[in-house]
């Protein structure tokens, strides 16, 4: 997924565990609560997505 915007550190390649791999829906959860929307959970999300810094 490409994210462009958002404030989101951008220039990166965040690459998840295979093994471990975060659900996608923690990624939307990041960018909910970065839009002002404190969203606990989106679908079977298990929190937010780590790595996304802000500018």
């Amino acid at each position: 997924m490409l994210i462009a915007g958002g404030d989101f550190r951008h220039g990166q390649h965040l690459a998840s565990d295979r093994g471990r791999n975060y659900p996608l829906p923690n990624l939307f959860v990041s960018m909910l609560r970065r839009m002002g929307i404190e969203e606990i959970g989106f679908g079977p999300s298990t929190g937010t997505k780590t790595g996304l810094e802000m500018t």
